[in-house]
Formats: C-alpha cells, sequence, structure tokens
C-alpha cells in the first residue's frame, strides 16, 4: 500500500499551523464508478481565516484533483454523502432531516442541478443507499482462461431494488436515521413534482441507533445493519422492501436474526461503544464487520450469517430424518488494534463469483495509521501506511509532518485499486492498492482491463497500478485476446475497446504517436458511422443491401479514379439535404486532412525505428473505411459544393480529393506476397531533401535522352520491339476478321438442324400418341412451328446485329486508345522545350520550390492527352519552362469528343447528378458543369497513364535543345546503359520464363512513382497539423514514473512538475497554427480560449456553447456529450486573464 499524492489546502500566511484548529471536523468522502471523488470540509478550500465555517461538498477527478468544484454550502454538517451506480448523481443528506439529490448539468463535472429535496422533520439522517439497478456482471472463476468474454463474465441474477411499468428499474435513495425511521425517495418524471417519498418505522417501536449500513439483497430487498451504540445491545438486522404503486411508493420491514458481539460486557469498567458497521461487500448479505472502540483502543471483528442444523426433540421430530435448520450469524475472526478506529472502509464490487468473495478490510486508527486487512486470511495485516511518518527521504521530516492529522473517513474504488481517505481538514490522500501486497500481475491487469470493457466501469484507478514497463505487454495481450472474439461482441464494445488502448500508449513517452492513431482510428470509426446513418436506400423493398454495404463491395475492387467507383453506384442512395451536408463541413475536413496527414507520414515511416503497437498506416481496414468516406464527400461535393474540404494548393486547377483517393487506393492495394505496399520499393526513394530532387531530375533526363536516341537512330530495339507488339497484333486481328463472316451461317445452321430434325419431331412423336387426334391440328401444329422459326431467326439476326455494333465500338476504342501514335514517342519537331531548365543540373541547388513545381509540370506534360484536353477546353498551355505545339487535326479530336458524349452510361449519370461549381474562394471549379466531352479526356487521361506504366515510361518528352558539352557526357553514359537494356530486352524476348522479372520490375517501377507522388504532396498542398502536441498536466502521464511519490498538492494549484507535452512526430512540411483546436467537431478554437469545455483525463479541449444546427450535427455533439473520445469527464476550464 503506497501513498501516491496528497491534495492539502493552500498555506497563504505564515501562521497557518495555528488556525488549522478553525478546519477540523467531520469529513466524509465518497467515490464514484467513473473515478469521481466527492468530499467535505468545513470550511471553503480558499478560506484562511475560518469565516466560512459551515458544511461545503466538493468534486473532483482522481486525475486533476487540485481542480476541485464546490457543489453546496450546507449550513448542518452533512451526514451521508453517496454515488448513484453509474455515478451521474449524488445523495446528500444531513444532521437537520434534509436529503437532496444533484447530478451533473449536461454531464459537465463542475456544472451541477439540484433533481429534488426531501425534509423529514427532526431526523439526524445517518446512511443512505441508491436504489440498485439490476446489472451486475461477475467473473466466472471455473472459466477465467476462457477466450470468449460471454463465458468468461456471467450477467448474474440481480433484481432491481424498485421496479416501474415494464419491470424498468427506478432511481431512487433508502435513508436511515438515528430514530429507526427508513425513508424512500423515488425520482419521478413529473417536472412539477420531480420526487416522491414515504418513510416507515425499522422495528415495532422506534430505538436509538448510532451507526448502519445498508446492502443489496438478490431479491431486491434492502438489508439494514443498526446498532445503537453498547456492545451490550444486539446488532440488529432487518430486511426492507420498496415497492411502487402508481405515483407512490411503500416501504416494508421485516425483522431477521440478531447477534451479540463476541466479548459481549466488558469484564472492566471501561466503556466501550461500537462505532461502525460495515458490510464486506455491498452486494453480499452475508458477512458484516463491527467495529469497537474504548479509550486505549478497539477490535475488529467480522460476522458471517450461515445455515445451521439446530436439534429437536424426539416427540417434536418429523418422520423424515431431515435437520431442522435455522440462519444464525456466526463469529469467524477479531483484529485487535493499539488505537481507537476512526474509519472503515470494505470492498464495494465482487468481480469473481466465489463464495466468499475474496476482500479486504481497511481501517483507519486515531493515530494516523493505516491497515489493510485480509478478510480470508482471519483478519490478517497485508500493508500498512502511516501519516506522522516521513515520506521522502532526501527533504526534512517535519516538512511533511503532521501531528494532529486524523482520518476520518475512507472509501475504495470500484475495482478495489486505490484507496482514498480524507482527513478532518479535508485533506485527500490516495493509496495505491496492490493484491497481496505485490505488484499487479500481467494476467491479473489484463482481466480486470476486460471487466471494464464489459461492464463500462472507468478503468483509471487501473492505470495508476501499472509499470510502465508492463504496459506494451499488456496492450498486446488486450489486442490479442479482444481479436478472439466474435465478429458481434467485438462491434458491441470496439469504441471502449480503442478508448481503454488509448490511454494505456499515452502513459508511456515512446507511445504518443500510437495513441494518435488510435484515436483517429476511433475518429474515424465514429465518423463513418454518422455519414453512413444519413443515407436511406432509394428501394424500400430489398433491405438486404443498402448504400453502404453496395460502397464496401465496389472498394473492396481497387480502383484508383475515384469518379469511376460513381459510375458503380446510385446517386439516390447518397442524396442528403444541403442544410444537413452544410453543418457536416468540419467533420469532412478533418477526413480530408488525416488522409493528407497519413499520405505525407509515409515517406518517414522507414526512418523511424520499427516497434510494436499499432500503427493506422498498416492498416488496411481503416484505410478502406477513409476511402470510403472520400468517396461519400466526392457525391456530397456535387450536391453542395460549400461543404467541400478548403485547401491551400500550389495549382488551382489540381484535384485533391481525386489525388488523395488515387494514392490510398495504391497504397492498400496488395502485393505478390500479401502485404501492404508500405516496403523498401514505395519509401527507400522517398527522402524530401533537394538531393533526391536531384536524383530525380538525372534519371528523368537519362530516359528523355534514351527515348531520344531511340528515334534517330531507327535500328533501336525499342523501336523493334514496338514493331513487333504491333505485329503481333495485326495478325491476330486479322486472323480474327478471317472467320468472322462464317459464324452467322454456321449458327443459322445449327439452329436449324435442331429445330427441325430433333425438336420438333420429337413434340409431333408425343402428341401423335392420342387417342383421338381430329384432322385439322396436323396443319395447326406445324403452323405454330413454322411461326416459332420465324420469331427464333429474328431474334438470331437482331442479336447478331448488335453484338456487330459492340465489336465494331471495341475495336474502335482499342484502336483510339492503342495506336501507333500513342504508343509510339512522337516526332522531336513537335515538341520543344527550353534545355537549360533541365540540363542546367549546377542550379538544382538554388531553391527547392522551384524544382519541385518544375517536377509537377514535367509529370503534367508528359501526358499527351492532357496536352489535348487543354486545347479543346480552351486553357492557356504556355508555360515558364517552354511551350507545347501538338500538330494534329482539329477535325479528328471534335469527332473522337463527339462520340464519346453519345455513350450512355455517362448521360444517365449525369442525368441524376450534375458538377456544381465551388462556393469556396479557395477552391476553384469549372464555371459550368462538366460534359461528357470533359469526361472523356479524364478517363483518356487515365488510360495514357495505365498504358505508359505498361510499357516501362519508355514514352517521354524531351527537350530538342541541349548544349554539347552536356550532351556529350550524357549521351555516352546513356549509351551504355541502352546497350545493356538491349541486352536484358532481347534475353526477355529470346525466354519467355523471364516474365515474372519483368512484372517485378514493373512493380519497382511503380512503387518508386508513388512514392516521388507523396513526396511531392506537401508541395503541392498545404497540410495541416492534425495532432497538436498541447500540453497537459495530469496524474496519469509519464511524467508519474519519473516522479518521486508521495506527490504534494495543493487545491486550486497546477502543479509544474506534472506538465507533459507529447512528442508527436510531427510531418515535415505541415501547417502548425498554435491554435487550439476542438476534439469532437475539428473547429480552431484560438491560441488561447477563454471558455472551453476539458477533459480530466486527456486535457482535450471543446466548444462549450451548441448553436442551433441540423439533426445530424446535433446527434455528434450529443454521441459525445457524456464523455470524451477516451472515456474522461468534461469540465468548464476558464483560462486565467
Amino acid at each position: 500500500m503506497d501513498l501516491l499524492y496528497t491534495v492539502n489546502r493552500r498555506s497563504s500566511s505564515k501562521f497557518f499551523s495555528n488556525q488549522e484548529c478553525l478546519y477540523n471536523g467531520q469529513s466524509l468522502c465518497s467515490l464514484s464508478s467513473r473515478n469521481i471523488v466527492a468530499f467535505t470540509t468545513m470550511t471553503e478550500l480558499d478560506d484562511s481565516s475560518g469565516k466560512t465555517r459551515g458544511c461545503h461538498v466538493y468534486v473532483a477527478d482522481l486525475n486533476m484533483p487540485w481542480h476541485a468544484h464546490k457543489v453546496l454550502s450546507n449550513k448542518h454538517n452533512i451526514t451521508a454523502l453517496e454515488w448513484d451506480l453509474p455515478g451521474d448523481k449524488l445523495v446528500m443528506a444531513d444532521t437537520a432531516g434534509n436529503v437532496q439529490l444533484w447530478m451533473f448539468k449536461d454531464h459537465i463535472l463542475n456544472d451541477w442541478v439540484l433533481i429534488g429535496s426531501a425534509y423529514f422533520p427532526g431526523e439526524h439522517i445517518l446512511g443512505a443507499a441508491w436504489f440498485h439497478n439490476g446489472k451486475k456482471t461477475g467473473l466466472v472463476t471455473e472459466k477465467r482462461d476462457s477466450i470468449h468474454y460471454s463465458e468468461k463474465f456471467n450477467h448474474l441474477l440481480f433484481a432491481p431494488s424498485v421496479r416501474q411499468f415494464g419491470g424498468r428499474a427506478a432511481e431512487g435513495v433508502l435513508v436511515v436515521s438515528t430514530t429507526g425511521m427508513v425513508g424512500a425517495i423515488m425520482i419521478t418524471k413529473d417536472l412539477q413534482n420531480p420526487i416522491c417519498y414515504s418513510t416507515e418505522s425499522l422495528g415495532n417501536t422506534r430505538h436509538r441507533i448510532t451507526a448502519v449500513d445498508l446492502c443489496y439483497g438478490k431479491n431486491g430487498h434492502f438489508l439494514v445493519a443498526v446498532s445503537s451504540g453498547s456492545i451490550c445491545l444486539p446488532i440488529r438486522c432487518f430486511r426492507v422492501l420498496v415497492r411502487k404503486n402508481d405515483d407512490k411508493c411503500t416501504i416494508t420491514s421485516q425483522a431477521l436474526p440478531s447477534f451479540f458481539l463476541q466479548d459481549g460486557a466488558p469484564k472492566d469498567n471501561s466503556c466501550t461503544v461500537v462505532t461502525h458497521l460495515k458490510f464486506v461487500v455491498r452486494e453480499d448479505a452475508d458477512s458484516l464487520v463491527i467495529a469497537a472502540n474504548s479509550e486505549n483502543g478497539g477490535f475488529v471483528e467480522v460476522w458471517e450469517l450461515r445455515e445451521k442444523s439446530q436439534p429437536v426433540h424426539k416427540l417434536f421430530q418429523p418422520k423424515t430424518l431431515e435437520p431442522f435448520k435455522t440462519v444464525v450469524w456466526q463469529y469467524q475472526s477479531q483484529y485487535r488494534c493499539q488505537s481507537p478506529v476512526t474509519a472503515i472502509a470494505t470492498t464495494k464490487l465482487s468481480i469473481v463469483t466465489t463464495l466468499p468473495p475474496p476482500s479486504y478490510v481497511i481501517i483507519a486508527l486515531a493515530d494516523s495509521s493505516v491497515h489493510c486487512l485480509n478478510r480470508l486470511d482471519c483478519l490478517k495485516e497485508v500493508a500498512f501506511s502511516s501519516l506522522n511518518t516521513s515520506w521522502r527521504p532526501d527533504e526534512p521530516s517535519n516538512k511533511y509532518f503532521k501531528n494532529s492529522v486524523s482520518i476520518a473517513h475512507m472509501d475504495l474504488s470500484w475495482l478495489g485499486c486505490v484507496l482514498l481517505a480524507c482527513d478532518t481538514q479535508g485533506n485527500m490522500y490516495l493509496y495505491k492498492l496492490l493484491p497481496d501486497g505485490t505488484s499487479m500481475s500481467l494476467s491479473y491487469a489484463c482481466t480486470l482491463l476486460e471487466y471494464c470493457l464489459v461492464t463500462g466501469l472507468d478503468w483509471l484507478d487501473i492505470l495508476l497500478c501499472l509499470r510502465s514497463s508492463m504496459i506494451e505487454a499488456l496492450c498486446e495481450r488486450l489486442d490479442v485476446s479482444f481479436n478472439r472474439q466474435l465478429q458481434s461482441t467485438q462491434q458491441y464494445h470496439y469504441i471502449l475497446f480503442l478508448s481503454i488502448k488509448t490511454s494505456l500508449y499515452r502513459m508511456l513517452v515512446t507511445g504518443q504517436s500510437k495513441a494518435a492513431d488510435l484515436s483517429s482510428l476511433l475518429m474515424i470509426h465514429s465518423v463513418a458511422t454518422a455519414f453512413k446513418s444519413l443515407l436511406r436506400p432509394s428501394d424500400l423493398i430489398s433491405h438486404d443491401k443498402g448504400p453502404a454495404e453496395s460502397l464496401a463491395a465496389v472498394i473492396t475492387d481497387i480502383i484508383t479514379d475515384v469518379d469511376k467507383v460513381l459510375l458503380h453506384l446510385d446517386p439516390k442512395e447518397f442524396t442528403v439535404e444541403p442544410s444537413t451536408l452544410q453543418s457536416l463541413q468540419q467533420l469532412i475536413q478533418w477526413v480530408a486532412d488525416l488522409a493528407l496527414n497519413l499520405l505525407a507520414r509515409l515517406p518517414e515511416q522507414r526512418m523511424q525505428v520499427k516497434t510494436g503497437g499499432y500503427e493506422l498506416l498498416k492498416d488496411h481496414k481503416a484505410l478502406n473505411t477513409v476511402r470510403e468516406l472520400l468517396v461519400i464527400i466526392r457525391i456530397w461535393g456535387l450536391l453542395r459544393p460549400s461543404c467541400l474540404p478548403v485547401f491551400l494548393r500550389s495549382a488551382d486547377n489540381l484535384d485533391v480529393l481525386a489525388l488523395l483517393f488515387c494514392l490510398l487506393s495504391k497504397l492498400v492495394q496488395p502485393n505478390g506476397d500479401t502485404q501492404q505496399q508500405v516496403d523498401d520499393g514505395l519509401i527507400g526513394h522517398s527522402k524530401r531533401n533537394t538531393t533526391h530532387v536531384q536524383k530525380e531530375k538525372v534519371k528523368s533526363i537519362e530516359s528523355i535522352m534514351t527515348t531520344k536516341l531511340a528515334i534517330k537512330h531507327k535500328d533501336s530495339f525499342v523501336l523493334k520491339e514496338n514493331r513487333l507488339h504491333e505485329k503481333n497484333y495485326t495478325i491476330q486481328q486479322s486472323r480474327l476478321k478471317r472467320y468472322e463472316h462464317l459464324s452467322l451461317p454456321c449458327s443459322t445452321l445449327s439452329v436449324f438442324v435442331v429445330y427441325w430434325f430433333v425438336l420438333c419431331p420429337l413434340i409431333w412423336a408425343i402428341c401423335y400418341k392420342f387417342a383421338y387426334w381430329p384432322s385439322y391440328w396436323s396443319f395447326l401444329f406445324w403452323a405454330v412451328v413454322f411461326l416459332i422459326w420465324i420469331v427464333i431467326m429474328c431474334g438470331l439476326i437482331i442479336f447478331w446485329r448488335r453484338f456487330q455494333v459492340e465489336q465494331s465500338l471495341e475495336i474502335n476504342a482499342i484502336s483510339k486508345y492503342g495506336s501507333d501514335k500513342e504508343r509510339r514517342p512522337m516526332n522531336v519537331h513537335q515538341i520543344s522545350f527550353e534545355g537549360e531548365e533541365f540540363l542546367g543540373i549546377k542550379k538544382w541547388n538554388d531553391s527547392h520550390e522551384s524544382e519541385s513545381k518544375i517536377d509537377r509540370e514535367n509529370l503534367r506534360r508528359d501526358l499527351p492527352p492532357l496536352v489535348i484536353h487543354k486545347q479543346i477546353s480552351g486553357e492557356n498551355i504556355e508555360d515558364t519552362d517552354g511551350m507545347v505545339c501538338v500538330e494534329e487535326n482539329k477535325k479528328t479530336r471534335l469527332s473522337i469528343a463527339s462520340d464519346y458524349a453519345q455513350k450512355s452510361p455517362l448521360q444517365d449519370y449525369l442525368k441524376l447528378v450534375t458538377v456544381s461549381p465551388s462556393e469556396d474562394g479557395e477552391v476553384k471549379s469549372p464555371k459550368t458543369p462538366m460534359s461528357p466531352r470533359d469526361l472523356f479526356f479524364i478517363d483518356l487521361i487515365r488510360e495514357a497513364e495505365k498504358v505508359e506504366r505498361s510499357l516501362k515510361t519508355r514514352t517521354h518528352f524531351f527537350p530538342s535543345e541541349t548544349t554539347k558539352s552536356d550532351s556529350a557526357e550524357t549521351v555516352k553514359s546513356i549509351t551504355n546503359e541502352t546497350d545493356m537494356e538491349n541486352v536484358e530486352h532481347r534475353k526477355d524476348v529470346k525466354d519467355t520464363k523471364d516474365e515474372n522479372l519483368k512484372d517485378k520490375k514493373d512493380n519497382k517501377l511503380r512503387l518508386k512513382r508513388e512514392s516521388n507522388e507523396c513526396c511531392l504532396l506537401p508541395n503541392q498542398i498545404m497540410i495541416p497539423q492534425l495532432h497538436q502536441g498541447n500540453s497537459i498536466t495530469a496524474i496519469v502521464s509519464p511524467i508519474l514514473f519519473y516522479q518521486n511519490l508521495p506527490l504534494q498538492l495543493e487545491y486550486g494549484v497546477e502543479p509544474e512538475q506534472l506538465v507533459f507535452t507529447p512528442e508527436m512526430n510531427f510531418v515535415e512540411g505541415c501547417m502548425h497554427s498554435g491554435q487550439i483546436v476542438d476534439t469532437i467537431r475539428h473547429l480552431y478554437l484560438g491560441r488561447q480560449p477563454l471558455l472551453v469545455k476539458q477533459c480530466t483525463r486527456c486535457g482535450g479541449k471543446a466548444q462549450v456553447q451548441n448553436m442551433t444546427r441540423t439533426a445530424a450535427i446535433r446527434a455528434w455533439d450529443q454521441r459525445w456529450t457524456r464523455a470524451c473520445r477516451c472515456g474522461g469527464i468534461w469540465r468548464i476550464h476558464k483560462a486565467s486573464q
């Protein structure tokens, strides 16, 4: 049992120690299932003079205990303080009989609202307990090693305390006073009367009560144990049942067996009184802990409720020999103390289903010592700690020595990993509890995290007990266990699993990037769910396949063109109201920014040290989800261009969404080894420095000069190979045309033979067997047969005509795309460039931006269809680097465009979806809707890219003017390379077994080109920083492992030693705005926003005021209202001015 930290009042004056008596008083503390602490003080925390004496209730998160928020100031002492099971509501009862029910307002930690209150005049409330909701999950001990969660964790039978209509659990509180009164307060849905309450006596007569504790029964009842203070009087137990009748609640109380303490009356004359009663487990009524004090010491005893056989006289014995059993309390164990007991804490929740459940009994004594006792081992002391000892050996003991410290109350967390104690002055002490006094094992920690995953409990107390060396192994073990579950189980617990895994990696210095990737994965899943929920199927009859399923089916086929994906989808199914699309613009912008960051990080992946853990770039499923979102955004942009993401681009005509989709599609393509294409071939040449650009420039010049020499020398092997391909192609086409005219007669003859000589005689023979055959039926039969033959021939002729038309269209398309003009390099006189930009190698080191611009322009000019597209669209093709002049017939170009415009699929698609111009100033688009001619040239560009890729980039444009000094050396080196390439190509032509080697070379060239595109991405688009490395001050962070424990904290003061700034892997070339980004809606809140919502776990910030929006974005905000993405709770943060 180690002390993690203490939170004390601020010492504002020199004589603070002399005024400590002003703060002394009875304090209470309570921990919720979300690890939120509620505690009471006699004066306000910032009061140094004692003027605010009374009773004040504060709440704080265990991860940021210095941010304490005052909920209530009461003039009477608070005697009962309890959280409900979900951890959202708080009950407070005082000595005057006031019971108040409070809850979070909009799930904000430091914003509370009163639900209702009840007043019991003249009653001193001693204890309170919320109604049980009937939900209980336990770990089956016999199946703790099982793979599936459904077998390992069982939902135990546990009835709700109060049932409403339909068996739904009601919310409310049961209280017990010093006079023996029991009261039930139930929350209703009526706004005028939010609560209703009733009272009843525990016994037949009222009697004085000094100690009480309440427990839940399996059948929905309460068990109440009370004591009158003296050990001479019995410990009484009652069974209380609350029922709802209409709008009222009724209470029924029944007495249960009682017992006296083991020692009975004291032998000496000292006055010994019973001070504390506690059930060992809140949901187990079989064990009870009693503490009794004297002037010089005290003792703790454990009693258990068991069945016992009672002897019966022979005259009264039944004929069956079954013993008569009764339920009695039996003494189990005792622990004696040298000082009076001041507080007791027991286990709240039993995780395992074994009986009796393993639990601890923790007691605090008047000498400021804390003892941890094992209940199953006869109250053997497991751990010990004292507040009067020196906490740090390197500092004087009098600095932290407190003579008057006395622990007033203690409470255990729901998982039993930490202990919270508060003294009489309102100071808090947090202890770390470990099983059996040793360190937490890996299997036990994984089991606890899985239990939190199934039940939804908070796991902060588990994180406080972990060691830094076991976190990565714990993440891997948790990941393996989760992946073994059924698909339905994984989908149900997916969000919470990602939150737990993210919080684990956030505790490591080297795990910040992995935590950021997991956070992005969680956001991808949430955004995809939100976007797909807006899609509605056009056909309400077919529910088997909706728009999301059809989109996922299309995405599985790797298509690099986002516009071609749209042709496989029904636009009606993706139609959403324009106002809804505009409200989702921030989420759409986040998806685009994520894709940019992923692609920009790709070249740096090789330079990083390969470590275990999750990486978003290697997750095929997540990348395909991003591709689906890009397709949806593409379609929505046609409906509402203003909802499209905004980019800062170097060129106005750059289609960023199409480029992102293309690069992501190439990234998820599996190679021959069925692995992701993030290998040495993709990122080996992806260095974004000037040296890389120079090497790529030299290679491009060499390829250009190779093509130039191949054209000048007619005996070059490059041209011979082209002619060989053309010859084989023409021979194949001639053979097909030779036998084309014989296909129709042959098919007609075969149908004639089968119909007239097989089918018709067979039918005639079957019909001729009838006895009564009229004479006119034979004529009618052959007439019908002849008419059927005419119909068959007409259908055959129509089919043949359609087949000939389609074949002619295919042949025309093949001749257009694969003609000699497209495959063969153009003449030297047709294209002119200024060679100084390409051969001036000495000038490449001047500026990196100019070189990247030249590379982009070269890549654009290398595509002949792009030049044609520019001429037809009327764009200016003059550039600073040179002028491109293509000498072709204008009429042929227009005829090709008009032929393509008559194709029906594109016209049908354009009837449903029309591309409209963008309304944003930064995103420029054509002023008129895209015509089929424009779409044709777009497809033509992509087909040209495929042709060039298949030909190993042999078709290059080259400068026609070069200097003699530069060209002499270049030609000399290029001739050697061309000779080597000719030898290799001759071997490939002779030996057909080396085709696999060609494919590998093609893959390398393609991967190299993809890496170049990723390297040029930061130069083409301004990439915003997705994950801001904002500092956070919290307990659970990597700084905790480097601190000397215990930490000395103060209320209202953020400790400087706990400030942690995560070191993210920033993408080179990204834009760092320095502003705070809304983690939920991706909004920029400014550098220092005055009022935001801050998460108490990850430190993320979000906007407070929610304006009136559409239902879609309102549903998105409500999704993250109760908790942050990491599972933490929100608090209002005001910036200090």
